[in-house]
């Protein structure tokens, strides 16, 4: 397998190039149906913590058909404590039995203390969160063997006393902590709409090498605020910047993440076969 590297932490090219799906065991038939079609999935490693019996083996039967990228919720990367050892030793277990080209989680704290917050809160944008996710991601690494990458999340409210843009913010602790870009449109689509960010600049002061993976989804409007929910289809916005992605020469395995309602596995199909078009 071909390798692309980043510092010390390889990703395989092959993967990058690639197009596929969050996997959803509601669409297992048409996923091995089109088998053809879908380069890669990605698969959301908590849901597979401790996996026994049919369960297991439906993982293993995963892993061995498709090329895997492994998506976190509760790493906490910004977490002040540091990361939590027995979660990073569950990722670990998965990442070991699926074997995935990388594993990634969001830019923000999901716990404080032993406090899970159930929400991503978001970071201040200073030289010293820098530092913590730095050392933190260094961790991460140490307990799990396999390249990390962090998305940017989308965000409930700015922080005040940002010494940062947040494009240097996210590019400094990658630099750093020498790990990979997890880009994710639609929450730039989402913190555009609901904060005012501007998502082509964030896009232009990226490292491209470091952009490992993309993410598509598609939310919708509710009163005055855009609610990042995976349940629509990609918006004309997110495909906007996806182009912008592209026609700066990035290139990056792309993920559809859509989730509960669930269309017809056509449907996420097409919007690869999109993708493809204009990524060609």
């Amino acid at each position: 397998m071909a390798e692309a590297a980043v510092g010390d932490a390889a990703v395989a090219a092959d993967v990058r190039n690639g197009y596929g799906v969050l996997y959803r065991p509601e669409h297992r038939a048409a996923l091995f149906a089109n088998r053809s079609r879908i380069d890669a999935i990605e698969l959301i490693a908590d849901h597979w913590f401790d996996a026994k019996g049919r369960k297991a083996a439906e993982l293993d039967l995963l892993a061995a058909e498709f090329p895997v990228t492994l998506h976190a919720l509760k790493t906490s990367v910004g977490t002040v404590e540091g990361p939590d050892e027995r979660y990073l030793r569950k990722i670990a277990a998965v990442a070991a039995r699926v074997k995935p080209a990388w594993w990634s989680d969001h830019l923000c704290i999901t716990r404080i203390g032993t406090t899970n917050l159930g929400a991503f809160a978001p970071l201040p944008r200073t030289r010293e969160a820098v530092d913590v996710v730095v050392r933190n991601i260094r961790r991460i690494r140490e307990r799990v063997p396999v390249p990390f990458a962090v998305e940017n999340p989308t965000l409930a409210y700015d922080v005040g006393g940002a010494e940062y843009a947040p494009a240097e913010f996210l590019t400094a602790i990658t630099e750093e902590a020498d790990c990979g870009i997890l880009l994710d449109l639609e929450n730039l689509h989402a913190d555009e709409e609901n904060l005012g960010h501007e998502p082509t600049t964030f896009i232009a002061g990226l490292p491209l090498e470091r952009v490992w993976e993309i993410h598509l989804a598609g939310g919708y409007r509710l009163g005055a605020e855009y609610v990042d929910a995976h349940q629509r289809a990609v918006p004309a916005r997110t495909w906007d910047l996806y182009e912008t992605f592209v026609r700066r020469g990035g290139r990056a395995l792309t993920i559809l993440e859509r989730e509960a309602p669930l269309p017809p596995f056509e449907n996420l199909l097409n919007e690869l076969d999109r993708a493809r078009l204009v990524a060609a």
